[in-house]
């Protein structure tokens, strides 16, 4: 529980690309008392490295900075822990084809992989953050990705295996295609009831598959590690059709613009909280029961879950269109 605010203001020069991401605060709580922002701006006149920089939530100071070889499109922090147990490992992915891994307390370089990707594709979402699965007992990771230009109502998802502690691919590309309409929902996780996990997609209506289906096809229907042996088959999510492996999880005449995945402290994400243009609702994951819903305004970009009250139970923080340009939060 916060005990306290701050105020500051520091002048950083331009920024590239996104808004500043607090993921550390989330993940180091029990180790800080104010919130660190990770953000980028451009190195050099001629732009060709991006800078990554940590400010401080008690004052805007730069706490460490570290050096990208391309624009970032993501920053996802608290991949597991490090060896030494001081930090998690932040990941950097690049617009086009870099990844890369830093220490979140030094910015310390663990790997870089300038390759990824192939150039012909862009990264679709955060990384999935996994349990180990090449057996080297660090978490690994499954990255998304889509082609760069979507120019009609076929488009296709590709997942890669990443390994947690190298970098390296973990097996091959495995690729999706998907029919709908609006810009990509996820990928994003979600486990189970019975604790198996699945990666949650689509365009505008939400569809999932097994990570072990991905792993079985990413390695010629090789041995299963341990970590991916939970199955099960969600009573409510259909087949889906003439995909192979994927799963209709939920439609809303194809207006269904975020999925994410909730839950109490402590507990796993049992609850889907579905956002269309003027309309959240919370469903219980594999049941599809409705818990709520609320509609209203056009909701802009996707909610931001957080706890703004005292009853420790997930709160949604959105935007909404007021009229004449204006948004309200």
């Amino acid at each position: 529980q916060w005990v306290g605010q701050h105020l500051w203001k520091t002048w950083i020069g331009d920024v590239w690309g996104r808004n500043p991401t607090s993921d550390l605060t989330r993940h180091e709580l029990e180790r800080r008392l104010e919130p660190h922002w990770l953000l980028f701006l451009p190195s050099g006149s001629l732009k060709l490295h991006v800078s990554v920089a940590v400010l401080s939530g008690a004052d805007g100071s730069v706490l460490w900075t570290t050096v990208a070889s391309e624009r970032l499109k993501f920053i996802h922090c608290g991949i597991g822990r490090t060896e030494e147990g001081k930090g998690t490992v932040c990941l950097l992915v690049g617009v086009t084809h870099m990844l890369k891994a830093v220490n979140s307390i030094s910015g310390s370089c663990f790997w870089e992989m300038k390759n990824v990707s192939p150039s012909h594709r862009t990264p679709a979402a955060p990384p999935v953050q996994l349990p180990d699965v090449d057996g080297d007992g660090f978490a690994d990771i499954l990255l998304g990705s889509r082609s760069a230009a979507l120019t009609n109502r076929i488009h296709d998802v590709s997942f890669v295996f990443v390994s947690g502690a190298t970098g390296a691919l973990i097996g091959q590309p495995v690729t999706y295609n998907v029919t709908g309409e609006g810009k990509l929902i996820g990928p994003k996780a979600y486990v189970s009831g019975e604790g198996a996990l699945y990666v949650l997609f689509g365009y505008g209506s939400v569809q999932a598959v097994s990570v072990r289906d991905i792993y079985m096809q990413a390695n010629d229907k090789g041995t299963l590690p341990p970590s991916l042996w939970k199955e099960d088959s969600p009573s409510e999510w259909k087949p889906g059709g003439s995909l192979p492996g994927v799963l209709d999880v939920y439609s809303c005449n194809g207006s269904v613009q975020d999925v994410q995945a909730v839950g109490r402290p402590g507990e796993g994400p049992t609850e889907l909280l579905l956002t269309t243009r003027n309309q959240l609702q919370l469903l219980r994951g594999t049941q599809l029961r409705q818990v709520w819903q609320a509609v209203g305004s056009t909701i802009n970009g996707a909610p931001v879950a957080g706890f703004f009250n005292d009853d420790r139970v997930p709160d949604f923080l959105i935007q909404v269109a007021s009229g004449n340009g204006t948004r309200k939060v």
